[in-house]
C-alpha cells in the first residue's frame, strides 16, 4: 500500500499529459545514414548534362516574324524569304494554306528585306510576291504609292516582330528573285549610294532606256539607305540618282553614274558624261551613281510617278 501511495503522483502526472504513444522500430545504422546522405549530396551537386549546339564562331542569330495577308478570301501556301540587303545570303520558310503568321529563325545578325512569294500550280515557287515596304507602313491605302522595300535589322537573340509582307502591288521587277523560281527574263542593277553630306537623303534612282528614249524605270530609297537594286529587261541604260528632299536636303539634286565616277571623283575628273550600261538577262551589274558635281542641266530632269 505504501508503494502504491508513492506511485500515485506519477500516475496522475502521466494522465494529465494525455496518452503516451510509444513507437517501436528497428535501431538504425547511423554510419549507413551518413554514407547515404553524402552520396545523395554528391549526386545533386553534379552539373546537369547540357545539349551541345554547334554554332559557327563569331556568328550570332536572331529571328523575323510577322503576319501574312493576300488579296483574296483565302491565304495560299507562301514562301517567305528574307534576303540580306547586300544580296549575299537568302533564308526562307514555307507556310501552309491559310497560315496567317510566319517566323524565320537562325538569321545571322544584319539587315534584310522580306518578301512572301506564291507557288505555281506545278508546285514551283513563283516570282509573284507581297513585300514588306513603305506602303505597308503607310497602311496600304490608295495614297500609299511608295513601294520601297524596308530594311529590317536582325539583332542576335531577339525577334524582329511586326514585319508583315503585305504589299502585293509592287511594280514588276521591283522584288528580289524568289529562291527556287525560274530565272527572271531580267537582269539586275544594284549599287551603293553616296552623297556630299554627312548623311544620305531619300533618293529616286532612275534608269533611262537608251533604246526607247521615252522609257524609264526608277526605285526609291529611304533616308540613310545606302544601297539599291532593280530588275530590268535586257537593254542599255544610263543611271541617275536624285535627292527627294526633306530633313534639310534640297529636292532634285542629281548624281549620275559617269566617267567622273570611274575617274575617282577628284578635282581632275571633269568628264561628267553618263556611262551606258548594257544589261542582259541573268546578269548583275553594280554601279555607283555618285557624280554629284556635274554642271546643272547635265542630267535629265527627275522622272515623276
Amino acid at each position: 500500500m505504501k508503494k502504491l501511495f508513492l506511485l500515485l503522483p506519477m500516475i496522475l502526472t502521466l494522465l494529465a499529459c494525455g496518452p503516451v504513444i510509444v513507437q517501436t522500430q528497428p535501431t538504425q545504422d547511423v554510419s549507413a545514414i551518413v554514407s547515404a546522405t553524402l552520396t545523395a549530396v554528391a549526386q545533386n551537386n553534379q552539373p546537369a548534362a547540357m545539349p551541345v549546339t554547334s554554332v559557327p564562331q563569331g556568328v550570332e542569330f536572331g529571328s523575323i516574324a510577322g503576319s501574312l495577308t493576300f488579296p483574296s478570301e483565302t491565304l495560299p501556301v507562301l514562301r517567305v524569304v528574307a534576303t540580306k540587303t547586300d544580296y549575299s545570303q537568302t533564308y526562307y520558310v514555307d507556310t501552309l494554306a491559310n497560315q496567317n503568321t510566319y517566323q524565320i529563325d537562325n538569321l545571322p545578325a544584319g539587315s534584310y528585306t522580306v518578301v512572301a512569294y506564291t507557288f505555281l500550280a506545278d508546285g514551283k515557287p513563283s516570282n509573284t510576291g507581297g513585300a514588306y515596304t513603305q506602303a505597308v507602313a503607310c497602311g496600304l491605302s490608295t495614297n500609299c504609292t511608295d513601294h520601297t522595300l524596308i530594311p529590317v535589322t536582325v539583332t542576335a537573340g531577339q525577334i524582329a516582330r511586326g514585319i508583315d509582307p503585305g504589299d502585293w502591288w509592287t511594280p514588276q521587277g521591283a522584288l528580289p528573285q524568289n529562291l527556287g523560281a525560274d530565272p527572271f527574263p531580267y537582269g539586275t542593277i544594284n549599287g551603293t549610294l553616296t552623297f556630299p553630306a554627312a548623311s544620305l537623303p531619300a533618293m529616286r534612282i532612275a534608269f533611262y532606256n537608251q533604246t526607247d528614249k521615252n522609257a524609264s524605270n526608277f526605285v526609291e530609297t529611304g533616308p540613310g539607305q545606302s544601297s539599291f537594286f532593280i530588275n530590268l529587261p535586257e537593254g542599255t541604260y544610263t543611271i541617275v540618282a536624285y535627292s527627294l528632299g526633306g530633313n534639310g536636303f534640297t529636292y532634285g539634286v542629281a548624281g549620275g553614274y559617269t566617267n567622273a565616277v570611274l575617274c575617282g571623283l577628284t578635282a581632275d575628273c571633269t568628264d561628267h558624261t553618263l556611262i551606258p550600261v548594257t544589261l542582259k538577262a541573268g546578269d548583275t551589274i553594280t554601279v555607283n551613281p555618285g557624280d554629284w558635281y556635274a554642271p546643272e542641266g547635265t542630267f535629265p530632269p527627275m522622272p515623276v510617278q
